[in-house]
């Protein structure tokens, strides 16, 4: 048996004001490739189909094309929602989705047996069995204990985990006895993992979730939430594959990958597959004219114009520096979409006011020093002072 292990796709994500949908598209349509050509035999998705709960129309178009032309090329899909994703909206269409042997776990069912699928192949033989675990809110693991401590409460989440994939564990020993592999799925946030900016450690207690928190009976545990492809505690069966695409610039130094699972004999061997990316995410530092030399020798090689973030470093406040960088990326395959400027290059307000006695300066004073710390040109400082100076009239002269 083969399977091949995706999630974090978050689709319908807004991105500086952008949307990924094209992104999305091209990894989807080579995904159907991989499915078709590599002949996987089961599909299966560990949280975070949508970036929001309410997504919007053209993520969830394209989440069910995808899921009906992979219907087509793979016997079977299992979907499990993440902390990203809405329960209601995953579980909508999960009896018509049945019809084409797709499962969907929005969220844990009334019984652990609502969460254990066998898998068959074309020909209708069984060939293995999955332990479908979505994200497990709070109110799937324990009761609320008035008054208990925030260790307590971590440590009651944490055993609460445990317990849940034991008891699944247990259900689906029968399927182990008659020689089938067994996969489980989860998201969450194991101990150790690498994450990055657009991930968040929701319910604190995941970070405690180990290795030893999966029973042995699991052949391969395919992991959801962190974005990072890595292994959990050296485990090479314990596996998060990571995002298709980076998610925030923090996400541009690492591969994105599927992984596929192939279970022969008793044994499990992983292959993991990068994903070609149909645009660019990078950071351009540097003083502005640095950055300007980069964007005029850049190169691009993939479809979609790159997204750039550029971060300078000033000597002096310089308002025109995105001016002149936006002239500079006329006509380049790439798009300036984020600026900053190096926290140490320009004096912070405070570092301003430190070097004098604000005891001995008027509010007027106080108030261009805050236009020179946010780099405003002298003649905008001069009309916005003017300004600033008419409203502490006007608020003198109020009764």
């Amino acid at each position: 048996m083969r399977i091949l292990h995706t999630s974090d796709w978050h689709l319908g994500q807004r991105f500086c004001e952008r949307d990924r949908d094209d992104e999305h598209r091209a990894f989807l349509t080579w995904l159907l490739e991989i499915l078709q050509d590599r002949k996987i035999d089961a599909l299966i998705h560990s949280g975070d189909v949508f970036d929001m709960g309410n997504p919007p129309s053209y993520a969830l178009e394209l989440y069910y094309t995808f899921l009906r032309s992979a219907s087509l090329v793979c016997p079977n899909i299992i979907i499990t929602g993440g902390n990203h994703d809405s329960p209601a909206t995953l579980n909508a269409p999960k009896e018509l989705l049945k019809a084409l042997n797709i499962h969907v776990v929005g969220a844990t069912g009334n019984t652990h047996e609502d969460g254990i699928f066998t898998l068959y192949s074309h020909t209708r033989d069984e060939i293995g069995v999955v332990c479908a675990v979505p994200f497990l809110r709070d109110k799937d693991l324990r009761f609320s204990v008035a008054g208990e401590l925030a260790e307590e409460r971590e440590l009651r989440i944490r055993e609460g985990i445990r317990a849940h994939y034991r008891d699944i564990a247990a259900l689906a020993e029968p399927y182990k006895q008659r020689g089938l592999p067994v996969i489980a799925t989860g998201h969450l946030f194991a101990a150790g993992s690498e994450i990055s900016d657009s991930e968040h450690s929701v319910m604190g207690n995941l970070g405690q979730v180990t290795s030893e928190t999966f029973s042995e009976l699991f052949d391969y545990i395919a992991l959801g939430h962190i974005h990072r492809p890595q292994r959990i505690g050296g485990r090479d069966h314990i596996r998060y594959c990571g995002s298709p695409i980076p998610l925030s610039f923090s996400e541009i130094s690492h591969p994105h990958t599927v992984i596929i699972a192939e279970f022969s004999n008793g044994t499990v061997t992983t292959e993991s597959i990068e994903i070609p990316q149909s645009r660019r995410l990078l950071r351009m530092t540097g003083t502005p004219q640095e950055i300007i030399e980069t964007i005029q020798n850049f190169e691009s090689v993939h479809h979609l114009p790159a997204w750039v973030e550029a971060i300078a470093t000033l000597d002096a406040p310089n308002p025109s520096w995105t001016a002149e960088l936006r002239k500079a990326a006329a006509g380049k395959h790439l798009e300036l979409i984020r600026f900053s400027v190096e926290k140490s290059a320009v004096k912070s307000l405070s570092e301003m006011t430190d070097e004098h006695d604000l005891q001995l300066l008027s509010e007027v004073e106080v108030f261009e020093l805050l236009c020179e710390a946010k780099g405003m040109s002298e003649e905008a400082t001069k009309d916005i002072t003017a300004t600033y100076h008419e409203l502490l009239t006007i608020m003198r002269e109020m009764p």
